[in-house]
């Protein structure tokens, strides 16, 4: 049980800290995962900042606000390389890239 907690309650400070570096300035995804890896000194290392996002969006704190997409050579949409399925967020009217 303990060690239950302890992870959730490391889910839950790893999405506080995304939200409160969102409050001070739009980020991308990326960025806000190496700014908190870096003011933490390491001691907070996020390897997978997307399973962040899907579990803000799933409750609720974030949304997906569209896809960036291209047009390939053979006239199907795809995603933008780079990005996770090209996906943008939103978090309080603040644009949250994918990449």
């Amino acid at each position: 049980m303990k060690g239950l907690l302890t992870e959730k309650m490391k889910k839950a400070l790893t999405e506080m800290l995304f939200l409160s570096i969102l409050e001070i300035q739009p980020r991308a995804i990326l960025e806000i995962k190496d700014l908190i890896n870096e003011k933490s000194q390491s001691i907070c290392k996020i390897q997978f900042p997307y399973a962040v996002v899907n579990r803000m969006v799933e409750a609720g704190h974030i949304k997906e606000i569209g896809k960036v997409v291209t047009e390939t050579a053979s006239g199907l949409q795809a995603p933008v390389a780079g990005e996770k399925f090209g996906h943008d967020f939103e978090y309080n009217n603040i644009r949250i890239p994918g990449c």
